[in-house]
Formats: structure tokens, sequence, C-alpha cells
């Protein structure tokens, strides 16, 4: 039997971050991947940010910071018991949401520096 293919629907190309976390309101989570359109994000608290919010992206060792983006919730995955501890963690994705044009220059600035 042939297997399907199935194609990708998103619309922007997606970069894992490895050295990436996101600061939401009361909760740190890591970033799995990022594109200009939006980001997901592991979080070891429960999810349970408005539909829209503000998160800051920082990239462990060096100074880059990314501040007050707005987001808006798309998809989370309710959080599970993880293999790590006993440790729930959940997935969100969101997208971004009406960047200033200066947000909008670090985030590609932050996307060119993935791509090397």
């Amino acid at each position: 039997m042939q297997a399907t293919k199935i194609s990708e629907q998103r619309k922007h190309k997606r970069f894992e971050t490895p050295k990436a976390i996101a600061v939401n309101p009361g909760n740190v989570c890591r970033l799995i991947n990022i594109s200009t359109g939006g980001l997901s994000f592991k979080s070891f608290l429960a999810i349970d940010s408005p539909a829209k919010w503000f998160l800051d992206i920082i990239i462990a060792g060096s100074n880059f910071q990314l501040t007050q983006l707005p987001v808006e919730l798309v998809w989370k995955t309710p959080a599970i018991q993880s293999s790590f501890y006993f440790i729930p963690e959940g997935i969100a994705g969101v997208k971004f949401d009406d960047l200033h044009q200066s947000q909008e220059e670090m985030l590609d600035y932050l996307l060119s520096q993935f791509q090397l």
C-alpha cells in the first residue's frame, strides 16, 4: 500500500530554538520552534493564559531579548505527566498579533540567526 503524502499547510518556515525561552505572565517556557507567523512552546505549568497576551523571548547565552510580543493562542495540549521527575508539561502554539515594526525587524534578525 502506498503512503499518502500530506502537504505542509504552514505559511512560514519554522526554526528549532534549542536555546530560547518564552516568558509568559507567571510562567517561563521552553520554545520549541518559531517562524515569522508564530511559535510553539513547552510549559511545565498549566497554560491558562487568556486568548491574547504578551510574551518575551530570551536567547540563552546572548543579550538578545524580544519583549512585549502580542500573541494569540491558536492551540494547546493538556498538561500530561512527563517522564522527567513526574513534572506535568503542556505544549501550546501562538500566532503573532499586530507586531510593531521594530518587533518585526528584531524577529527577522532572530530568524536569520537560526538559518546560519
